[in-house]
């Protein structure tokens, strides 16, 4: 199994060039204290030993499982690394050294995050300092917010997988959804069709994909497939896999490539290092995380519905399983 990846950051000069190393000390003698369950590395940038610094200290934040930023002299570019951590959903622990003199203050966007101060910057006061936290992380008592941070908090989920949220929505929407919806030369529009409405089921998770599909078909046992005219597609037409009298059924099937968003693979790896978390918890971090995505996609195709003039919105209902079920007499 891969370790457990540490990466620490911090200011370079300034009679702040030691901190970082301090901080490797302190971290490494708190988990062997805390006797941290899973194999762990820890590394700091001076460590790195590439071409190029900054492409190596990308590559670091974007393989971390934990990031430690050290903000004692508000360094921009820590302050830059902690945003691409926080972009990434990367758990990050603040630490400063409280000042002898008065100290700047901490940029707007940090002063609600919790910032662990140390008046000496010693590996030993380090490691009592983290102890805590360490055993936190190591303890099975609560499930982990892995991905909170105020990036996350206002967006939900990291930014990299709202991308591939958003990105797979506007391809379903352009490739299908407009193509149906559209008032005079969609296929629901075109009378030759003799379509009614779209359902488009919304999933409760990216890797449901069989047990959707398989529920469809008993709910729309008698549903078949054709072909209707759509003048404004590139083909001219569409495959409607489901039509059960005048109702196309639509499983929005690019949900599913979810499950491969970086982000979501990076959490389900990290999940494996915490063998403290039984599989029922690490589930739902798993499926919270899932459906803060499926939320993404379909909030994307409700901003695309509303800009987009002409289109039959109201024809078009999105309906979880459990939904139909309920209906179904």
């Amino acid at each position: 199994m891969d370790k457990f990846e540490v990466f620490i950051v911090g200011p370079m000069g300034e009679g702040f060039a030691g901190h970082t190393a301090a901080i490797k000390d302190g971290v490494e003698r708190a988990l062997k204290h805390v006797s941290f369950p899973q194999e762990w590395e820890v590394t700091i940038p001076d460590s790195l030993a590439g071409a190029n610094i900054v492409q190596d200290v990308f590559h670091k934040i974007d393989t971390a499982d934990l990031a430690i930023a050290d903000i004692s002299n508000r360094s921009p570019n820590v302050f830059y690394e902690i945003a691409l951590f926080d972009t990434l959903g990367t758990p990050t622990i603040i630490l400063e050294k409280l000042a002898s003199k008065k100290q700047q203050p901490v940029p707007f966007y940090w002063r609600q995050s919790r910032i662990h101060q140390l008046k000496r910057f010693t590996a030993t006061e380090i490691a009592k300092k983290l102890e805590g936290i360490f055993k936190n992380l190591a303890s099975a008592q609560a499930p982990l917010d892995l991905t909170a941070n105020p990036i996350t908090q206002f967006y939900d989920v990291p930014l990299v997988d709202i991308s591939a949220a958003s990105g797979l929505a506007v391809g379903y929407y352009d490739n299908f959804l407009r193509h149906m919806l559209m008032e005079k030369q969609g296929a629901l529009a075109l009378p030759e069709n003799k379509l009614e409405r779209l359902i488009v089921i919304r999933p409760t998770r990216v890797r449901g994909f069989q047990n959707d599909e398989d529920d469809v078909k008993r709910l729309f046992s008698n549903a078949q497939g054709i072909t209707a005219l759509a003048p404004t597609h590139r083909r001219g037409k569409l495959f409607l896999d489901r039509v059960s009298d005048g109702v196309v059924i639509d499983i929005p099937t690019p949900i599913y490539s979810l499950q491969e968003a970086p982000r979501y693979k990076t959490l389900c790896r990290r999940l494996g290092h915490f063998h403290n978390l039984n599989e029922e918890i690490c589930e739902t971090i798993r499926e919270e995380l899932e459906e803060k995505m499926i939320a993404a996609f379909f909030k994307t195709l409700e901003f695309l519905l509303r800009f987009d003039r002409g289109m039959s919105a109201s024809k078009l209902e999105i309906a979880t399983i459990a939904k139909l079920k309920a209906l179904r007499p």
